[in-house]
């Protein structure tokens, strides 16, 4: 499929079209128009994730017309494409360079994993030397409003009147979208902990995560499993010998973790001796990622 040139390059999952821009972009109407038509129409024919949102998306075009047709300058046009994504609550999609204050990236700049318990958000993992560590945020806190709006308001008006508000996983998709919050915004959400009085906790729009040093880290899990995770050193010659060294720490098998420094979460499932398992995890399930297992010893 052909696509037209744009502003933005639109990251799927998927083996979709890519929307680049080149040189000054052309935001004229019907620019605008034919690149949303492209975008409408790649979603629809190729995204394989659609089950249970097409009757939705069927009707993109229509319901953002309007904003389209308003959307007269790099910031707007960004946001319309971001909003339309959304729809699709699928953290592996994402609009490049976006706009002023786009969502941020779950779970690469999210500090704290929260999912709906009734009529508020419950903390299930805090990422250790970020700001919500720092303002002291604990697994079993329970987010009673976000910015001021209860949670299961925040959660409706995020979701938007389209989309099947009562379907659970995309509760729990707006709910982390909402607490990981915008780039260049604060986040105001109200806690409640158990035998305290609610109380307010701001965390700064300059977000600021205190990562490991060194070419890895190494560490075993209270089963035994031997993790293994990449401080962005991957390409680095020196890798390898410390890869080797801290292999030596699994008992059985190792599990080698590629992601960035910045990632936390751990994934739930790893091979030990050849065979693969769910592991029940203090930290939150997460988008897959490159990894790789080791036999040790």
């Amino acid at each position: 499929m052909n696509c037209r040139r744009s502003l933005l390059a639109v990251l799927l999952a998927v083996a979709l079209p890519w929307l680049s821009h080149a040189g000054a972009a052309d935001l004229s109407l019907e620019a605008r128009r034919a690149d949303f038509e492209t975008l409408a129409n790649a979603v629809a024919e190729d995204y394989v994730y659609l089950e249970g949102k097409r009757a939705w998306w069927s009707t993109v075009r229509d319901r953002y017309a309007q904003r389209l047709d308003a959307a007269s300058t790099v910031n707007a046009w960004a946001a319309v494409v971001e909003d339309a994504l959304s729809e699709l609550h699928d953290f592996h999609i994402g609009a490049r360079p976006g706009s002023e204050h786009r969502g941020l990236p779950v779970p690469t700049d999210a500090d704290l994993w929260v999912v709906p318990d009734g009529t508020s958000g419950r903390v299930t993992a805090v990422r250790t030397g970020s700001d919500a560590a720092r303002a002291g945020l604990a697994v079993g806190d329970r987010i009673d409003s976000i910015g001021g709006v209860a949670v299961t308001s925040a959660i409706d008006n995020r979701l938007g009147p389209a989309v099947n508000a009562a379907d659970p996983a995309a509760r729990r998709w707006a709910l982390l979208s909402l607490v990981t919050g915008r780039r260049e915004e604060a986040r105001e959400f109200t806690v409640t902990r158990a035998g305290q009085p609610p109380h307010a906790i701001t965390l700064p729009a300059l977000r600021r995560f205190e990562r490991p040093g060194g070419l890895l880290t190494s560490s075993r899990t209270p089963d035994g499993i031997g993790l293994i995770r990449f401080n962005n050193s991957l390409g680095q010659v020196e890798t390898i010998a410390a890869f080797d060294a801290g292999a030596g720490l699994a008992a059985r098998c190792a599990r080698a973790d590629s992601r960035p420094a910045r990632y936390t979460e751990r994934w739930q499932q790893h091979r030990c001796l050849g065979h693969s398992r769910p592991v029940r995890d203090d930290a939150p399930a997460v988008p897959e990622a490159p990894h790789s297992t080791v036999r040790a010893g």
